[in-house]
């Protein structure tokens, strides 16, 4: 609602027609199913944990930027991307019986999202970066309901939809920005 809303007052809802090609439609899908990922791994792994998987997306990205791109990476970067991440596991301190299959999952959540960004870079500049950010929460919220059409559902009170609202507001501007980061336009 608050995307839209936006889009209408900025008069940017008649990009929305134009923006159901593949490649938006793809890059959303991976966004709301990296989403998903990260959260069915969140509910069965501890926070840590999943943290350390995710944080290996820096190397997906950067191998993902060699293989789509043919983007040049030097021995540095490699390190610096290493070291970092290795920085990260001794802070996080996963322990060994954490890599199970919710790992896989977290892992393939974050390989969607690594493969969100790329195809984020391929998207006309022409495109305003509100109309992805909505294409991708129409998406997420699509499956978001269908996850929770399998779930038991309990009454809901005030202090949790408060809770989601801001959620959902802070994820709706992190989606904003960061299709504004892996784009081209700046």
């Amino acid at each position: 609602l608050l995307i839209g809303t936006l889009l209408i007052l900025l008069g940017q809802v008649r990009y929305v027609r134009t923006a159901m090609t593949p490649l938006i439609l793809t890059r959303s899908a991976f966004d709301a199913l990296s989403s998903g990922c990260y959260v069915a791994a969140l509910i069965h792994m501890r926070l840590a944990e999943v943290a350390s998987v995710v944080m290996i997306a820096p190397l997906i990205l950067t191998a993902l930027s060699v293989i789509v791109y043919s983007e040049s990476v030097g021995w540095r970067r490699w390190c610096a991307v290493f070291v970092g991440f290795i920085g990260v596991l001794f802070v996080m301190k996963p322990t060994p019986s954490a890599f199970n299959a919710w790992a896989l999952v977290a892992l393939v959540g974050t390989t969607l999202g690594a493969s969100r960004e790329i195809l984020t870079r391929r998207i006309d500049t022409s495109m305003p970066t509100l109309v992805i950010t909505f294409v991708s929460v129409v998406m997420l919220t699509g499956v978001g309901c269908a996850i929770g059409a399998t779930e038991q559902w309990r009454p809901v009170g005030w202090q949790e939809v408060t809770y989601l609202s801001v959620a959902a507001c802070f994820f709706s501007l992190a989606t904003y920005l960061t299709v504004l980061a892996f784009r081209d336009v700046i």
